[in-house]
């Protein structure tokens, strides 16, 4: 995965302190957050796929009751 940033000078000298602090490099530090916010990303749909499998099974499980 290529990620291209647009960064403002403020906010890529940040990133550049971050990375030194960490003992990593830019391009590091930048792989890391991209992995972060992909797997945040993968967890968010998978909670959301297993509420929406709740609620079907939820409302199965009243029918059956009915």
């Amino acid at each position: 995965m290529v990620v291209e940033l647009d960064l403002s000078p403020d906010c890529e000298a940040a990133l550049r302190a971050a990375a030194e602090q960490a003992g990593r490099t830019v391009d590091e530090t930048v792989n890391l957050a991209v992995q972060a916010f992909v797997e945040q990303q993968n967890s968010a749909l998978w909670l959301a796929e297993a509420e929406r499998n709740m609620a079907v099974h939820s409302e199965t499980l009243r029918r059956l009751g009915e």
